[in-house]
């Protein structure tokens, strides 16, 4: 069918999909002052998941209720974990650091990242489909790859995408060539001895080189990227989140030409993240907005985290659910209770604008249990 024709359809008012999705708290009350990042996996090997924010590991009970074992591993505000050597176990990488999960919810260090530029954000995805997870290294100014060679040593080719340490990027292959391309969305300008921050996308080949080609969007703020199959025609579609614009959708033509559907859902739109939430074969969106106040004081204020229906074709509708009332930094799905349903994991972060420099605030942690009925 005509995207022209979809996009109309769209804008006929539809009420049937509303209602079709809720949400309850699992009934903790955690507060946090210092989460700007959330990983969930299962840490203990129980069979559910666990929790990595404020820089300590929660246990699962599996009911979705979680437990401070009180342990820390990293100091860094943005650490990530994958299985970087292929034993099964997630492991963590802090700024330039690996270290590796001993099985029984400790962390022990292995060895530095070498690279020619500060690592203090990592982002870690299979560049080269070896089943290993490779390094997007980033420092203040710049970024590069670094392939895994199996036992969790990083190579770097000294190949940037244009990124930087504040970057987000989406990796899959868009164009249908067996061939991971990689997505480089930037959150706003980078400081003033660089071009200006165009998003781009990389067309990955056979020699493991990447292709840029510039993807340009009005007042460029992207916060969140992610290659998914919104309208189920079996290829990756674009969606991210700009804070000047909102949630956008842009359609894969399968052969890696992306196309804007038009749609704006929510404003000044921060991080996100995407599930099939009411479990009818489709990809929903959670969408935070509004990270900071009207006053220009960030992380202040923040307005109720919404979840966007898919109607089937890659357009979305307002469920009408409305989900805490704080500047969610991190958000992160996954089935926390073990019903086969998707529920949500957030983290916010507050500053007190009246200081010099701004002091954290107390949050709360919301935890939403997915209680739908579908």
């Amino acid at each position: 069918m005509n995207k022209l024709i979809l996009i109309l359809i769209a804008l006929i008012p539809v009420n049937t999909a509303l209602g079709q999705v809720s949400f309850i708290g699992n009934g903790q009350n955690i507060k946090s002052n210092n989460s700007w990042y959330l990983h969930l996996s299962d840490f203990d090997k129980d069979g559910d998941l666990d929790a990595y924010f404020e820089n300590a590991l929660w246990t699962n009970n599996g009911k979705g209720e979680f437990k401070n074992t009180g342990k820390r591993f990293t100091k860094s505000y943005f650490p990530n974990f994958a299985d970087v050597n292929n034993d099964g176990l997630d492991d963590i990488i802090e700024n330039d650091s690996i270290f590796l999960n001993k099985g029984d919810l400790s962390f022990t260090f292995y060895k530095h990242i070498e690279c020619d530029i500060p690592v203090v954000a990592a982002h870690l995805y299979d560049l080269n489909n070896d089943q290993l997870p490779d390094l997007i290294a980033c420092s203040a100014y710049s970024d590069r790859i670094l392939i895994n060679n199996g036992d969790g040593v990083f190579v770097n080719t000294g190949d940037s995408l244009g990124g930087w340490g504040q970057c987000d990027y989406a990796v899959g292959d868009i164009n249908g060539d067996g061939y991971v391309d990689i997505y480089t969305g930037i959150p706003h300008n980078p400081p003033p001895v660089f071009d200006p921050g165009i998003n781009k996308i990389w067309y990955g080949s056979k020699q493991g080189k990447f292709t840029p080609k510039e993807h340009h969007l009005d007042k460029n703020e992207t916060r969140s990227v992610f290659f998914v199959d919104v309208d189920l025609d079996k290829d990756l579609d674009l969606f991210l989140t700009d804070r000047s614009f909102g949630g956008r959708i842009f359609f894969n033509d399968g052969k890696g030409n992306l196309t804007d559907s038009g749609q704006k859902l929510g404003e000044f739109v921060g991080v996100a993240n995407v599930a099939d939430f009411d479990n009818d074969g489709d990809i929903d969106l959670f969408i935070c907005e509004d990270q900071g106040s009207a006053d220009g004081t960030a992380f202040s204020k923040g307005k109720a985290n919404k979840v966007w229906l898919n109607n089937g074709n890659g357009f979305f509708m307002d469920s009408g659910l409305r989900l805490g009332n704080s500047s969610t930094m991190s958000v992160a799905v996954g089935d926390l209770n073990l019903d086969k349903k998707m529920d949500v994991f957030a983290v916010n972060v507050g500053m007190d604008g009246s200081t010099q420099p701004p002091t954290p605030l107390t949050c709360d942690v919301e935890i939403w249990i997915n209680n739908s009925q579908k």
